[in-house]
């Protein structure tokens, strides 16, 4: 009798994919901006600005794929180590989680982010070069719905790892800042 060598029903890409889609599906502020622009350039980018649009998309795509897996742990991190007055400031989020995430591109820490969003803008720039000033509005409503999606995605995954960290009934002892 031999054994199959069989695959899991899910793999971490397919869960991160599920994962994200969910998170997504409630983040719609922006998205009816976003359909109309997508529909509004599609009939006059070439095919290869459609391409380069794509590319930076894509780009974006695996930036919230990173945000996700940074925001769990950054808020298990948080939730483990700062005590429930800390995380009842005012400004908790934005210190914890989007400073750390999105304040200095210089670091070696998220090298790989930075990376993807410059080689993103650089695209969207180099396709608001190519179709002028007519077109800017429309543009423009690409890159800011996938800042907002990324934001959205930090927020709801941070949170996520945060109430992890709490549902947790004995936590370690884990090394404080100095």
């Amino acid at each position: 009798m031999t054994q199959k060598n069989e695959s899991p029903m899910w793999s971490e890409q397919s869960l991160t994919n599920d994962l994200l889609r969910a998170i997504l599906a409630d983040c719609t502020d922006c998205e009816a901006e976003y359909q109309i622009a997508t529909a509004a350039l599609s009939a006059v980018l070439t095919r290869q600005q459609r391409k380069m649009l794509a590319e930076a998309e894509q780009l974006c795509l695996e930036n919230l794929r990173y945000a996700l897996r940074f925001g769990f742990v950054r808020g298990v991190l948080v939730g483990m180590t700062q005590t429930p007055e800390e995380q009842a400031s005012d400004y908790f989020f934005e210190n914890a989680a989007v400073i750390p995430f999105c304040s200095d591109p210089k670091t070696d820490a998220h090298n790989a982010y930075y990376q993807r969003m410059q080689t993103a803008q650089t695209h969207f720039q180099a396709l608001q070069n190519q179709l002028g000033t007519v077109f800017q509005l429309t543009l423009d409503a690409i890159p800011c719905t996938w800042d907002f999606r990324l934001q959205h995605v930090l927020e709801r995954i941070f949170a996520l790892g945060l109430h992890t960290a709490h549902s947790i009934p004995t936590r370690p002892k884990l090394p404080q800042k100095k």
